[in-house]
């Protein structure tokens, strides 16, 4: 099999096991709660090293991918995961459920500034398509966790939730290091690799840093909100059906990836990528103003624009970045896009406690948070276009 298509499914899977398994912990706490007689709020926060890890340990994950191979990195993250979930699948204690989760976080920060950049280092005839793809794997990983945990532990209890994507995450590991060192040779020498950095790429960084920090605070926001958003509008539907709902909005998001993906492939991804950022913008705006089965049309083609802005980005980003780099410039992105959930978490508190001042909306809760994220989605999209309205001839030069 060639080397780009065995990286491709290895780096799917990677992704894949890395979301379902940051949010079986989020779901196994309905379930540890009655089991243990400990509060959901003393469980929850056992999370909160491990959740402080995935963004603060990403740079030094991205640099080691940069200087002992990602293949190996990736090897490292399957087994660190593998042995995370076996922690806490034998844990009788709450410490022993927080080193677990502590382990866990580790491991997740290993995943993107390792996997992403390794997908786009191949010599691929379609790098914008395989990103794509690549991140169709995250996404379902996000929309599938709640309900592949809970149809686990019907079957069995909580805990094999755990020993499952142990054991799945140990095997990958194993398999991935026999292809290791073929998969970390240089399959293509980017121009880029022999390019120093320069002042002029820290600005391009530093204007891509700042949109995803804000794109990433509208995201959060929303998939934060959303559920309890859905529910409000839908109060006969059980939380089951509100779970699908949910699921639904997510799945459909990640057809966008591949789509922007391949596009970038075929036009110019500065095109592409400022259209994502443009389309998803009119979507929040009307989700003030419609309740019920449209909302979660309206938020579900939101979502399929701004997830569209991802493999783009990605793309972008890696071109302008010195191959010797890039993992660790993704890792520092990665600061930027989950530093931002504390935000977003005082946005959605502050939203359900106020009705809006929206003229002609519904007066609900959430209602209130849609200019809001209206105004920092809008100052991404104008960052977008001074940074390419200015910098074109450097983002044209790096592709």
């Amino acid at each position: 099999m060639h080397p780009a298509s065995l990286t491709l499914i290895f780096s799917g899977l990677g992704h894949f096991i890395m979301h379902v398994t940051v949010g079986l912990y989020l779901t196994a706490v309905l379930f540890i709660e009655p089991a243990w007689g400990i509060t959901y709020d003393v469980l929850i926060n056992q999370w909160w090293w491990g959740a402080l890890l995935v963004g603060g340990g990403a740079p030094i994950c991205g640099w080691l991918g940069d200087r002992i191979g990602r293949a190996r990195m990736m090897v490292i993250f399957f087994m660190l995961t593998g042995v995370s979930l076996g922690v806490i699948t034998v844990a009788q204690t709450l410490v022993q459920i927080k080193v677990g989760l502590i382990c866990l976080g580790l491991a997740a920060a290993i995943y993107h500034p390792v996997g992403i950049p390794w997908v786009a280092s191949q010599d691929a005839p379609h790098r914008g398509r395989a990103l794509g793809i690549n991140g169709v794997f995250g996404a379902m990983g996000v929309a599938l966790s709640p309900m592949i945990a809970t149809g686990i532990e019907s079957l069995a209890n909580w805990r094999a939730m755990f020993l499952v994507f142990a054991l799945i995450s140990l095997i990958a590991g194993v398999a991935l290091a026999v292809f290791a060192r073929r998969l970390d040779a240089p399959i293509v020498q980017q121009k880029q690799a022999r390019r120093p950095a320069t002042p002029m790429m820290g600005y391009l960084l530093l204007g891509f840093f700042l949109i995803v920090a804000l794109n990433a605070t509208v995201w959060h926001s929303l998939n934060i909100a959303m559920p309890k958003w859905f529910a409000l509008n839908l109060p006969q539907q059980s939380f089951l059906q509100v779970g699908l709902m949910v699921t639904f909005v997510y799945i459909l998001a990640s057809a966008g990836q591949i789509i922007s993906g391949s596009l970038s492939d075929r036009l110019n991804p500065l095109g592409v990528y400022l259209m994502t950022l443009l389309l998803h913008i009119p979507f929040i705006l009307l989700a003030g103003y419609v309740a019920g089965v449209p909302l979660i049309i309206v938020l579900a083609l939101q979502t399929f624009f701004l997830t569209a802005s991802l493999p783009v980005e990605s793309l972008l980003i890696l071109r302008i970045t010195p191959q010797a780099w890039q993992g660790t410039v993704y890792g520092i992105k990665y600061i930027g896009a989950f530093g931002v959930q504390p935000l977003a978490l005082m946005v959605v508190g502050y939203s359900y406690q106020r009705t809006t001042t929206l003229p002609f909306a519904p007066d609900l809760p959430f209602t209130s948070m849609v200019p809001i994220l209206t105004l920092i989605a809008l100052a991404a999209l104008v960052i977008g276009m001074v940074i390419f309205r200015t910098h074109r001839p450097a983002l044209h030069a790096a592709s």
